[in-house]
């Protein structure tokens, strides 16, 4: 097989995969273990996304220092138990598929690399990307376009042979920055 020309980079809660329900029912089950409740729509509208170190703070409360990598921890153990709540968002797969032949398919996300993995398992799609570029491997989040940049350098693919598929304005603009054409796909949130 001849090396792939093309690169196409994927971003991956909103993007890919809708995982909001399934974090926050595991953030939910860590927190009562501890006696404490986080509220779906606080979590999705201010949490979602977020470093737990920082969302964290206002459901735990006094409790914080205390309990917070418990918490953590606990919703990290649970958090395949609820992979059923996720959403895929399946007519990017289908175009993924349709052009894998010709790119590599790299997701790029802040994300953590284990939970990536562990849902991409879970639907079967694990294959399908030639490489995760997570929250390990990037300096400086989006806007900033380090993530895409590091990809293009690995796959040794130009900006003019790179798309980008992203849901959220930060990802938008780390794409303008790295001066790469862009799908602003609909979040599927």
């Amino acid at each position: 097989m001849s090396k792939k020309k093309k690169l196409a980079l994927i971003d991956f809660d909103g993007t890919l995969y809708d995982t909001v329900a399934a974090d926050h029912a595991a953030y939910e089950h860590a927190l009562k273990a501890f006696g404490h409740e986080l509220d779906f729509e606080f979590f999705r509208d201010s949490c979602f996304g977020g470093y737990y170190k920082n969302f964290l703070r206002a459901p735990l409360g006094e409790d914080y220092d205390a309990l917070v990598e418990q918490v953590h921890d606990l919703k990290m153990e649970v958090y395949p138990g609820y992979f059923g709540l996720i959403r895929e968002n399946g007519a990017l797969v289908r175009l993924l598929e349709s052009i894998k032949d010709e790119y590599y398919l790299v997701i790029v996300s802040t994300g953590n690399r284990k939970s990536m993995e562990e849902i991409l398992s879970f639907f079967g799609r694990r294959e399908l990307f030639d490489e995760i570029i997570d929250q390990t491997r990037i300096t400086r989040k989006k806007p900033e376009p380090d993530a895409f940049l590091t990809a293009m350098e690995q796959f040794g693919i130009a900006p003019e042979d790179t798309i980008v598929f992203e849901d959220a304005e930060p990802g938008v603009q780390a794409a303008k920055a790295a001066g790469l054409q862009y799908f602003r796909v609909e979040s599927i949130r």
